[in-house]
């Protein structure tokens, strides 16, 4: 009996250990996110898998060097960024963007179009073909929702909030 208690005590104890360790992973602040001159909208930073990995989008503006690089994206450049054990953000995805602005200078339709190589283990924009524009409306909260697939974490959904998710320059 005695080592029955003994047991159901270090089971709680260990709970308890793990939910603290959580907590202290958590990143309620984004801090993964960095922010650039190019910057135009950010996402909040979501966890891609237990323990490691978080993602966000970035919508920027890049202007054209007057020696453009072959291959590369200028203008409304779209990337999801992804960190993993402690590297710093890189881009898994990037393609062009584009939002209208209505006549009452309120957001319109937000359109994606990126490209990815298919096959497994890849990033990409969820219920979307490489390539092809993907339309987005607001939805009744006022936000676009962008479903992205990641390797092994499938539809995982950025909220992008035009008015709270701009970048200003004091960021």
């Amino acid at each position: 009996m005695k080592k029955k208690w003994l047991t159901a005590i270090a089971a709680i104890v260990c709970v308890i250990c793990c939910a603290a360790v959580f907590a202290a992973c958590d990143d309620p602040e984004g801090k993964a996110v960095t922010v650039t001159e190019n910057d135009t909208f950010k996402t909040e930073s979501k966890a891609i898998w237990v323990f490691v990995g978080e993602a966000y989008l970035s919508f920027e503006k890049i202007p054209e060097p007057a020696q453009p690089v072959e291959g590369e994206l200028y203008g409304n450049v779209f990337k999801v960024y992804a960190t993993g054990d402690s590297n710093p953000p890189t881009p898994w995805l990037s393609g062009t963007w584009d939002l209208e602005i209505n006549e009452d200078g309120t957001p319109g339709a937000l359109t994606i179009t990126a490209a990815w190589q298919d096959g497994e283990n890849i990033t990409k924009l969820s219920d979307a073909q490489s390539g092809v524009a993907k339309t987005y409306s607001l939805n009744e909260e006022g936000v676009y929702e962008i479903s992205v697939d990641f390797p092994s974490a499938s539809g995982l959904t950025f909220k992008l909030d035009p008015a709270a998710d701009k970048v200003t320059a004091a960021q």
